[in-house]
């Protein structure tokens, strides 16, 4: 079975401000530096959340080095984020009845001569990201660039998840968050 993905070119003001993440991958557990979770980011706002399917994007490489914040002599930097990212294990579900784990990219292709960066999303995600009805958080692109940290990245995130549960349903439960220094260690 050979899937075709439709590609799509990508300029900076096709990017949107807003990123929607299913909980369950806000709430997941995995490993990645600050240019990855800032990458990521990027990826998420250029998905149309109303799409049925992922495309493959291709990004002018000075937009996305700019994004991340990456001199363009260090553009190995983003290879090496990138390379790392094909084989990082999102853990989605980890309980005595299910075992699920996934990763970000399905592929990336880094044209240094065209200075064109071209990428897709691991098929597997897209639950998480599209046609959305339900148990989803908004994040704000703006935000990613704020941090310094990725656990702060995080933090934002999961802030953001509580702030929705509470707006939907707008039970005093959810006003005050709570966390254990264990849960943040995870």
């Amino acid at each position: 079975l050979e899937v075709k993905m439709e590609l799509v070119t990508i300029s900076e003001k096709d990017s949107k401000d807003l990123i929607y993440k299913s909980n369950n991958l806000v709430n997941s557990k995995y490993n990645i530096t600050l240019i990855q979770a800032r990458f990521i980011a990027f990826m998420s706002s250029l998905i149309n959340a109303y799409d049925k399917d992922f495309f493959t994007y291709t990004v002018r490489v000075p937009v996305i080095l700019d994004f991340l914040k990456i001199d363009r002599k260090n553009i190995n930097r983003l290879s090496d984020s990138l390379k790392q990212l094909l084989t990082t294990m999102i853990c989605l579900q980890n309980d005595e009845n299910v075992e699920e784990y996934t990763t970000f990219l399905s592929h990336f292709k880094l044209d240094k001569k065209n200075d064109l960066l071209e990428f897709s999303f691991h098929s597997s995600l897209k639950i998480h990201y599209l046609q959305l009805k339900n148990n989803f958080t908004k994040l704000k692109l703006e935000q990613y660039n704020k941090f310094e940290s990725v656990y702060t990245l995080r933090f934002y995130e999961w802030l953001e998840y509580n702030q929705s549960l509470y707006e939907r349903y707008k039970n005093p439960k959810y006003s005050c968050f709570e966390i254990s220094v264990d849960e943040l260690v995870d």
